[in-house]
């Protein structure tokens, strides 16, 4: 049995004891926090009432961790620099308005529609936005250059002995969430904001 929970978690170590891997979580972490902020934030101002932004109950939003996740993926991904700052951009712009186009599409299947963008910005579509896509280019060169930093290094301070405790409870943490989320779909027959 011993044996059995010992392998059972080794996966877990392999993760918290990698200093990029860790990293990578907590970018991931941050990123889904920062994004549900701002978001709340900006839809809050925009509708003139508090706004239940994201999937999820917590202040969480997952597709900015996803996207995140892919950005620090990337090998081949430009450094970010000022030089780099326009190539960033783009590509950050191209590949946000994508993938906010394919999760929109994906969540009406379900039933579900967290936002749209008719009749709220110029030039906008159902999902996909040109003021929401400059907005992903920004935040495509500045967060690399400014806010990764950052969080790597207080990534890096967290002790590798407590790194398995922040890696389990904000997982369980979130997984709980999530399942909290379906089960609230479930119930009510789709999505419902919490406020």
């Amino acid at each position: 049995m011993k044996q059995y929970c010992e392998k059972s978690t080794d996966w877990i170590s392999k993760i918290v004891s990698s200093k990029k891997n860790f990293r990578v979580f907590w970018n991931c972490l941050w990123a889904g926090i920062f994004g549900w902020t701002m978001e709340t934030i900006f839809c809050s101002i925009l509708y003139h009432s508090l706004q239940d932004r994201g999937f999820l109950s917590l202040p969480f939003c997952p597709i900015y961790a996803v996207g995140i996740f892919f950005y620090l993926l990337m090998e081949k991904s430009p450094r970010p620099s000022a030089k780099n700052f326009w190539r960033l951009f783009f590509v950050v712009a191209a590949a946000g308005t994508v993938f906010e186009g394919f999760s929109g599409l994906i969540l009406e299947q379900f039933g579900i529609q967290l936002w749209c963008y008719k009749g709220v910005f110029p030039l906008s579509f159902r999902y996909i936005s040109l003021p929401v896509s400059i907005f992903w280019g920004l935040a495509g060169g500045i967060y690399p250059l400014f806010v990764i930093p950052k969080i790597n290094r207080w990534a890096d301070s967290i002790l590798p002995s407590r790194r398995k405790i922040w890696f389990l409870g904000t997982t369980l943490l979130i997984l709980g969430d999530f399942l909290f989320t379906c089960w609230r779909v479930w119930k009510n027959g789709g999505y419902v904001p919490l406020y």
